[in-house]
């Protein structure tokens, strides 16, 4: 009985407050695809109303998530609640619907940890095939921002179930984090802290993709930090499936069969139809990945992440196929060179030192 006075009142304070909010409009294209049955689409949106506007105090709920980034957006921008109390209901309440989420499709983004862009490299002393990480920051791969995006967008689409997969040193699950507050569901870490290769790190996410069930593999175009680009078509190569690389749109079927790509060539464009399940890298331009916002960053830091022993993954090499000879600095940039004087004598003595010093013309 105090279960249908509760939903009573808050049928009531939503009409009052304003419930049309939540028709199907706007409410369906947020909600009715991950609900199903008329009978759960309509309690759904009393029980909405219900958490939104009459719990001050969320209960308690075992490993409470939230599968999306936002759609906080519509609630808070429309109904003007506070923005911790809102992703709270909305992730309680996704939490009481997974037990009948029917998953059309899953998708796997393979993230990677590296130097922040605006670190300053120094080679390592007494090691010159290593960079000196003491005093840097590192920072998720820009590129496998694009990816994380994407497979969040394809999840409000399409009510996918993504995970983010990282192999690499126990530092490496900074970049799972971000993953997870951008808004991925799963994450999953190969701990390997040896020395790795573009091969050996394929062939690791491989051994444990094989078998998964995933219908689409997204990464980035390449990494910073080596700029090799070799890992997602080596992947591709090694689970035996479709691999479409640097795109800058991703159209999905509506069976989620097939995905049509762009990827931007000299002077124009290509179009490439595949099959899935496939592996596509991401290039910029794809999209504009989203900031975490602080509550987002705290929830992704209190999900669990699977870790897996690499001597879970039998069959890998051992041995590298490429190594690192040794880095080197640039050389130092010399001093500009102010020419005075009007245009016409200026423009001369420009052409006469890049034909005299310069020598490249």
């Amino acid at each position: 009985m105090l279960y249908f006075t509760h939903l009573f009142e808050g049928f009531f304070n939503g009409c009052v407050l304003g419930l049309a909010r939540y028709c199907p409009a706007r409410v369906g294209l947020g909600w009715c695809r991950l609900v199903g049955p008329d009978a759960w689409l309509a309690q759904d949106r009393v029980g909405l109303a219900w958490l939104w506007l009459e719990r001050p105090e969320w209960p308690e709920w075992p490993d409470r998530t939230e599968r999306h980034e936002r759609l906080e957006r519509i609630g808070r921008d429309e109904a003007g609640l506070p923005p911790a109390q809102l992703a709270d209901g909305i992730a309680f309440r996704r939490e009481q619907l997974n037990h009948s989420r029917r998953v059309q499709m899953k998708v796997c983004v393979i993230v990677k940890l590296v130097p922040d862009t605006e670190a300053k490299i120094q080679i390592k002393a007494g090691d010159a095939t290593k960079i000196d990480d003491s005093e840097i920051s590192f920072i998720i791969n820009p590129y496998d921002e694009y990816a994380v995006e994407e497979a969040v967008k394809i999840a409000d689409e399409k009510d996918a179930e993504t995970t983010v997969l990282t192999v690499g040193p126990k530092e490496s699950d900074a970049a799972i984090r971000h993953a997870l507050a951008m808004g991925i569901e799963n994450a999953v870490h190969i701990l390997d802290s040896g020395e790795s290769d573009a091969f050996r790190t394929a062939c690791l996410i491989q051994k444990w993709i094989e078998g998964k069930g995933f219908d689409l593999v997204l990464c980035g175009r390449q990494a910073i930090d080596d700029d090799m680009g070799a890992v997602g078509a080596i992947l591709g190569e090694l689970l035996g499936i479709a691999q479409v690389l640097i795109v800058t749109k991703i159209d999905l079927s509506a069976d989620n069969k097939k995905a049509v790509c762009k990827r931007d060539v000299e002077g124009g464009a290509m179009t490439i139809e595949t099959p899935l399940p496939a592996v596509i890298s991401c290039q910029k331009g794809l999209n504009e990945p989203r900031v975490p916002s602080i509550i987002d960053i705290k929830r992704a830091n209190k999900k669990t992440v699977e870790m897996v022993d690499p001597k879970a993954c039998p069959g890998f090499p051992s041995t590298l196929k490429v190594r690192i000879g040794g880095l080197v600095m640039p050389p130092p940039r010399t001093v500009g060179r102010v020419i005075e004087g009007d245009p016409a004598s200026a423009a001369r003595e420009v052409v006469r030192l890049l034909r005299d010093e310069a020598k490249v013309i």
